[in-house]
């Protein structure tokens, strides 16, 4: 019999789906929790709360207003004789119980959605010591452990740079965003320093109102779709909002600002769970080296006082521990309840099993909804009288599941082969496309002669230049022929190149900033010009001029901006460390350029400027030398890894740096550079360094990592892959034992106890091998208990500067077997494998450090740490002192520490 617990009703429109299927098998019961929707009392705050739009969102004014809103509702019921704080996750699961006494359940299987895992987790808590058991089995999907409705910033980050390897992973996009971190920051770094007003339509009132925006606004709005399928826009939008297009955000911005729920049992629920000191100060930490800061969070923590403190105390938030049979569901791309929270639910259910859908995210049940079902079918509503013989499904759990044995979890083998078989939907981004620019209004003014002169008779404005008058005129006091017309307008503009397009009849020219680009002031029939023109970030002057002597009038003018780049798309800033939008944008063909004492582009100077160069490349499989002739300051990157780094501007001199292997195919290329003073010069050529390389196959072994004596392994190799245009065309196995097989599946019994190596080797059709070993340990008694996997812990200062020796710290890391590898990615394509490792960074920025613990029973758990690593000083020389006038002290500057709206 199946119970529900919901954080509200809007939760079960996902779940009716099954409601008819599990009805077969089962009763159902769809429970709301306390004070949402038909719930009595229902919560309900009357009056309106009133959104500031005219200024970015203030996290200290949110607190202000929504807290003032918050507590009169609160103070509302309270004055009503009822507890407001006791509406929470532990009386709900309270609830739920109480439902399946008064309906005489013994037991029941709960499948909890979103908030509702986390009052199902409750009430796993409070079965734990009952006897007979009141819970058969439970499902949890989008997994809110205990002390985790407070989200960690570093789970967003950690989606940020998921989205990141997704964006660099799609060619289209990769080619217009080759560093979406960047992109992320350099946007942000704009509205902080200058916020945004833009219009949107209010889709309350249907008006169309102005809304301004600025960093902390688009913080929220990124946390929050970090976590759901809007994520698959957020690479386009940035770009669009990198041109200087905000419109999305403002429409965005509008709804969160607005979106305070009408109810205030979903701030009390949550900050009754999870607003601890404790968390709150893991939060507080992490968002001080995170791009996006704690906006996720809002402003709960501070409002939380705003409705009497409802806290549930450390003893809920303590570990979960059951023997029940829990079958954990999360979204590989969800950076709201990632899979990490749900591993880390895991430890304490001794017979649980988490199974990971490959692409979802927050939207998991919309995603994959169809595909999950049969594993909840199964899970949850078997059929009441089954005939099936019981397997051990211990040994059919694939890499989707985790190593958690299912030894409690014995199931038909139907259960058994949906829990092996992976779940995946797609994750695809939204392309980049176009944008025309909406240039503003236009200024018209008309003259009756065909040639400008004298006072017009007719001034009006014209929200576009698209005009066909036929053998009309544009308005009853100009004549339909020989008449003239002047369009002139003023647009903010980022840098780039942009297509003005002009159809005319007779005659037109057109001026960009007082520069005549088309010129073609004489009569003729309708024909179209089309120019290029490459401008600098800034305010331009666009005037179209435009003459018609007789017959047919027509005159339209369509501006879009070019964002193909075939070659190098360059980016000149006005600066020495690419700092700010930058003031030329346009396409570059090669890289050869001696500059000399000039400037390198109109509109960035001559000296104190940067550059960058992106491109994706197509190689043939071989490693490569680059040779870079440099006068300036140079940084070479490759797919995203710094391989040469001699950013000082020095005099010129040749630096070459060799690749390793590369696979065929298009890898991504970035070139930086800066000049403080003297000559300039860049020409970056490569070679490859001997004849191509043939790329041996893969290897890829998955099977039994613990087995008993006598008992038949299974080992699989089909997973291992040849290099492109190859195939593999033999397999041959080596057990460890002296006994070998072949073939891309086999089976072996072990006779002895001990770990062996089983070692597959794969050939392909070139001749070319590879192999990968998996450890086997076979044991002679009954199967021990399950070893949990080990925890993962960094240890480092979490900052410093270029040049310094920074320690990371495996030596705090938990592990119930002896740890046998503690293997180390710094982000910059170093790695290391020690408990202690002393590591230099050469390049600013924030990096994601990865650690990764293996102990001696192939358990191994993963962890991460970002590290934001600052310019190092620039030494400044000692000079003999001038007596200099003293100036007045400054005064100091306020600083603003963003805290985020409520969710």
């Amino acid at each position: 019999d199946l119970l529900t617990p919901q954080d509200d009703f809007e939760s079960v429109s996902r779940i009716l789906p099954y409601v008819a299927l599990f009805n077969q098998n089962a009763d159902v019961l769809l429970i709301g929790g306390r004070g949402v929707k038909n719930a009595q009392p229902r919560l309900a705050c009357a009056g309106s709360y009133q959104a500031a739009l005219t200024a970015p969102a203030d996290p200290t004014t949110l607190v202000t207003n929504q807290g003032r809103f918050y507590t009169r509702c609160a103070n509302f019921w309270s004055n009503a004789g009822v507890d407001v704080t006791s509406y929470n996750a532990a009386n709900i699961a309270a609830d739920v119980d109480a439902m399946r006494v008064a309906l005489g359940y013994d037991s029941i299987s709960l499948l909890g959605i979103d908030f509702g895992s986390h009052v199902g987790l409750e009430m796993l808590r409070r079965a734990a010591d009952q006897e007979p058991p009141t819970i058969a089995r439970a499902a949890l999907a989008l997994v809110h452990g205990p002390d985790q409705t407070m989200k960690l910033p570093n789970d967003i980050e950690t989606q940020l740079l998921n989205l990141n390897d997704a964006v660099l992973a799609d060619p289209s996009l990769s080619a217009v965003i080759p560093d979406f971190l960047d992109l992320v920051s350099r946007v942000l770094a704009r509205l902080d320093s200058q916020p945004v007003t833009v219009s949107v339509t209010d889709p309350e009132t249907n008006q169309v109102v102005p809304i301004t925006v600025g960093a902390f606004d688009l913080q929220y709005v990124t946390s929050r779709a970090l976590g759901t399928g809007l994520q698959r826009q957020l690479p386009a939008r940035y770009y669009e909002m990198d041109q200087g297009d905000f419109s999305w955000l403002g429409k965005e911005a509008l709804a969160w600002r607005s979106e305070i729920p009408r109810n205030v049992t979903p701030l009390v629920a949550t900050c009754a769970s999870g607003a601890s000191a404790t968390r709150r100060a893991d939060v507080e930490a992490q968002a001080e080296f995170t791009l996006l800061q704690n906006a996720v969070n809002g402003v709960t923590f501070e409002l939380c006082n705003t409705v009497g403190e409802p806290d549930l105390g450390d003893a809920f938030r303590t570990p979960v521990e059951s023997s029940v049979p829990v079958l954990l569901i999360s979204g590989s791309m969800d950076g709201l309840t990632p899979p990490s929270a749900a591993e880390e639910v895991l430890f304490g259910l001794s017979e649980g099993v988490h199974v990971v859908v490959e692409g979802a995210t927050h939207d998991l049940f919309a995603e994959a909804m169809p595909k999950m079902t049969p594993l909840l079918l199964a899970f949850l509503a078997p059929p009441r009288a089954s005939t099936a013989p019981a397997v051990d499904a211990s040994n059919a759990v694939s890499d989707t599941v985790s190593s958690t044995q299912l030894s409690g979890l014995t199931q038909t083998s139907p259960l058994a082969a949906l829990l092996a078989t992976p779940i995946s939907v797609p994750f695809d981004l939204e392309p980049v496309r176009i944008v025309p620019v909406e240039a503003l209004t236009w200024r018209g003014q008309y003259f009756n002669n065909a040639n400008l002169q004298g006072d017009p008779t007719l001034v009006r404005d014209d929200a576009a230049i698209n005009f066909d008058w036929g053998e009309g005129s544009p308005s009853p006091e100009i004549s339909a022929d020989n008449f003239s017309v002047r369009w002139t307008t003023s647009r903010e503009l980022p840098a780039g190149t942009y297509r003005f397009s002009v159809w005319v009849d007779d005659g037109a020219r057109l001026f960009v900033d007082d520069v005549l680009v088309i010129d073609q002031w004489l009569e003729g029939p309708a024909r179209n010009y089309v120019t290029d023109v490459n401008l600098v970030r800034g305010l331009h002057n666009i005037r179209l001029e435009y003459f018609e002597t007789e017959g047919f009038a027509l005159a339209q003018l369509g501006v879009s901006a070019v964002n193909a780049f075939p070659g190098w798309q360059a980016a000149y800033f006005n600066n020495a460390e690419l700092q700010g939008e930058p003031m030329v944008v346009r396409n570059e063909n090669d890289l050869n350029y001696i500059w000399g004492l000039q400037a390198p582009v109109v509109g960035v100077p001559s000296e104190n400027f940067s550059a960058r160069w992106t491109r994706n490349v197509s190689f043939e499989a071989n490693a490569y030398r680059f040779s870079v002739e440099v006068a300036g300051g140079v940084r070479l990157w490759l797919d995203g890894q710094l391989l040469l780094d001699d950013w000082v501007s020095a005099p010129v001199r040749v630096r070459t740096v060799d690749t390793p292997l590369l696979t065929a195919g298009s890898h991504a290329l970035r070139v930086e550079y800066n000049k403080s003073s003297g000559n300039g010069a860049l020409r970056v050529r490569w070679a490859p360094l001997t004849t191509p390389v043939l790329v041996p196959p893969t290897a890829v072994v998955t099977g039994d990592t613990r087995l008993l004596t006598g008992q038949a392994g299974s080992y699989d190799g089909s997973n291992s892959t040849a290099a492109v245009g190859g195939q593999i065309v033999s397999y041959t196995w080596t057990f460890g034992d002296g006994a070998s097989g072949v073939g891309p599946i086999v089976e072996h019994i072990f006779t002895g106890t001990g770990v062996y190596n089983v070692t597959l080797t794969v050939t392909d059709d070139k001749g070319q091998s590879r192999s990968s070993t998996l450890q086997t340990r076979v044991e002679d008694q009954a199967r021990p208990p399950v070893q949990e996997p080990p925890v993962a812990v960094i240890v480092t200062s979490g900052s410093g500067l270029v040049g310094d020796i920074m320690l990371f710290d495996a030596g705090r890391s938990v592990a119930s077997s002896p740890l046998v590898s503690f293997a180390w990615d710094f982000g910059d394509g170093s790695t290391a494998n020690a408990v202690q490792i002393n590591k230099t960074y050469s390049v600013a920025g924030i990096y994601n450090v990865l650690l990764t613990v293996t102990d001696d029973q192939g358990l191994s758990s993963r962890t991460n740490r970002l590290v934001q690593i600052f310019p190092a000083p620039t030494p400044v020389p000692t000079a003999t002192p001038t007596a200099l006038p003293t100036a007045p002290p400054l005064e100091p500057t306020p600083t603003w520490t963003p805290v985020p709206p409520v969710d």
